[in-house]
């Protein structure tokens, strides 16, 4: 999969980025999913569904929420800087993990107080 976006995207990559950067008022490298998948219509560029969810999937993925979508991932992506271990989410140190109060152990021990 990770071989159609970057023969789909590459071509288009510097405008693509432009793009994205412009929308980046904070200069952060976070922008709202919404506005990922604008730059994308507005460039015109026409992907099928399922290349398209993968490509938000995997930006979604390395990111913190879909209100700060990191797009750099994006870029990596078409480059080919990430190889399918980087495209798992638990490979990644910066993943959204579960909170250590809701670890398996700790929600049966809080249930077992209540009842």
């Amino acid at each position: 999969m990770t071989e159609k976006v970057i023969r789909a995207l590459q071509s288009c990559k510097n405008t693509l980025k432009d793009t994205i950067e412009l929308e980046d008022y904070e200069e952060e490298g976070f922008i709202p999913l919404s506005t990922l998948k604008e730059a994308f219509v507005t460039l015109d560029i026409n992907l099928d569904k399922e290349l398209m969810d993968y490509i938000l999937h995997v930006v979604y993925q390395k990111s913190e929420s879909i209100s700060k979508m990191n797009y750099q991932v994006l870029f990596d992506l078409i480059e080919g800087k990430l190889t399918q271990g980087h495209l798992s989410a638990a490979s990644d140190s910066q993943s959204r993990k579960r909170p250590e109060s809701s670890s398996p152990d700790k929600i049966k021990a809080r249930n077992q107080q209540k009842f």
